[in-house]
């Protein structure tokens, strides 16, 4: 016999439904919200600046940035504060405001 799933599971699915198509129950938007957009999202900007760090890694697989600090390069670690300060602060000069905790943190 097959049994039925409980109301739980039926949540989850829902709502996993809904986040891969980026519609939800309501939502007047449409489901692919960067092609109509003109401006990047504060995610897209943060990835796009960071693209310009030449990343690699030391021997224990430890991520670091390369990157241009004025009329020089500097190296930082990708987890470290420092990287994520510049990319804070490039963010800033792109965009006149600061970014948002949750972008940056999903970024890095």
């Amino acid at each position: 016999m097959i049994k039925p799933p409980d109301r739980a599971s039926k949540r989850g699915t829902k709502r996993l439904c809904n986040d891969a198509t980026g519609a939800r129950k309501g939502d007047r938007r449409p489901a692919d919200k960067h092609s109509s957009s003109k401006r990047p999202s504060p995610s897209q900007l943060l990835i796009k600046l960071a693209d310009g760090a030449e990343l690699f890694h030391d021997a224990e697989r430890r991520a670091y940035a390369c990157v241009q600090v004025d009329k020089h390069r500097e190296t930082m670690a990708v987890r470290g504060g420092e990287f994520k300060r510049w990319l804070a602060r490039a963010f800033y000069l792109q965009s006149g405001k600061p970014p948002a905790a949750a972008p940056l943190g999903r970024v890095w």
